[in-house]
């Protein structure tokens, strides 16, 4: 099982009355949560290979984001240019 922490956030009223609609809260905002994360990270690899001019080495992200402190690419993320891009 995944470790658990809970965490407090505030929330604008509309969106708050939104959430107090859905039946599951934790797993509707920790798949919201992964979504806008994956994204976030798709976005940030394309700018790097648009930096970079083309596809980029996946292990040298991977290494780049160790000393960010950050996770890794998901595995089998070729590197190479996406959807996004």
């Amino acid at each position: 099982m995944t470790d658990r922490r809970e965490v407090r956030v505030s929330l604008p009223e509309e969106v708050a009355g939104q959430l107090d609609r859905v039946g599951d809260r934790d797993a509707y905002v920790t798949d919201a949560l992964a979504q806008r994360i994956a994204a976030d990270r798709e976005q940030a690899l394309a700018n790097i290979q648009r930096l970079a001019g083309g596809s980029v080495d996946p292990a040298l992200v991977n290494r780049a984001l160790k000393v960010l402190g950050r996770d890794p690419l998901p595995e089998g993320d070729s590197g190479a240019p996406h959807a996004a891009a």
